[in-house]
């Protein structure tokens, strides 16, 4: 899958947006919080590279700058492998998109979610992975943002928890603990 450490090193240190800020903090210590929170959480290895490079393409949402064009994948596919590229770019491109709160079951195992290249297809197995990495980032940004930088109430980023709340059931169990820890300390 990946190179090594060295490689992830060198990859955000050559993409500068990745030092670009929101929130009194740096994209890239977004990124790391919600790799550590997944770790934390005992989610897959893929489901923790996925949270750590889940912002590195297109319009990076409340950032004022620009992820990696999505015409660069072959340059991330060199570093991350095609498989967890794969889940990056389809990530954020549904991110980008409707979201991933908003997919679909169709059945046969498989998910319909509608990013900005289109509708997508996703087996059970990414499309989990996905909304267990959306759950964690999600919660990771709350925490800071209340807790940490005290930006906001947990009032005023309700309709986040709302979400959280709404797919909790199609989330792994060890993600659902997490949601039910952040919702009784904050609700």
């Amino acid at each position: 899958m990946l190179h090594n450490m060295n490689s992830i090193v060198e990859f955000f240190e050559k993409n500068d947006f990745f030092d670009s800020r929101l929130y009194l903090r740096s994209l890239k210590d977004h990124l790391f919080a919600s790799y550590d929170l997944c770790k934390v959480n005992r989610c897959s290895e893929r489901e923790c590279l996925l949270a750590l490079f889940h912002s590195c393409y297109g319009n990076i949402y409340g950032y004022s700058v620009q992820g990696i064009s999505y015409d660069d994948r072959d340059k991330v596919k060199e570093i991350l492998g095609t498989e967890l590229e794969f889940l990056v770019f389809t990530y954020n491109s549904i991110q980008a998109g409707l979201g991933l709160h908003a997919a679909r079951f169709i059945g046969d195992e498989c998910w319909a979610a509608n990013s900005l290249f289109g509708g997508v297809k996703l087996s059970a197995t990414d499309f989990i992975s996905m909304l267990n990495v959306y759950v964690i980032e999600t919660i990771e940004q709350i925490y800071y943002l209340v807790e940490k930088a005290k930006l906001y109430s947990i009032v005023e980023l309700d309709k986040h928890v709302k979400k959280l709340d709404e797919i909790k059931v199609n989330c792994s169990d060890n993600v659902k603990v997490e949601i039910d820890k952040f919702c009784l300390r904050f609700l």
